[in-house]
């Protein structure tokens, strides 16, 4: 989780992709 934290800070436009794979997981 922490890492997907440090996601949101960084661009959604990469973000969305990384956070509806990490969801998927």
């Amino acid at each position: 989780l922490t890492r997907a934290r440090n996601r949101l800070t960084t661009p959604a436009t990469l973000t969305l992709p990384e956070i509806a794979a990490s969801g998927l997981t």
